[in-house]
């Protein structure tokens, strides 16, 4: 609701990145292959930016 009410003010857009308001989401990564039978995996970094809208 806090989010929503600050969109309304116009302090924030639904597309901002999220690592602008927090920095430890900067440089994420996602799985991009497992491995099931060891529980091993790789990863790639994002192609978008996280954003507000996400959440």
């Amino acid at each position: 609701m806090a989010v929503m009410m600050l969109y309304e003010e116009g302090k924030l857009k639904l597309d901002d990145a999220i690592q602008n308001f927090i920095p430890s989401f900067q440089g994420r990564e996602v799985i991009d292959q497992f491995s099931p039978s060891d529980t091993t995996y790789t990863t790639k970094p994002l192609k978008e930016k996280i954003t507000i809208r996400h959440f």
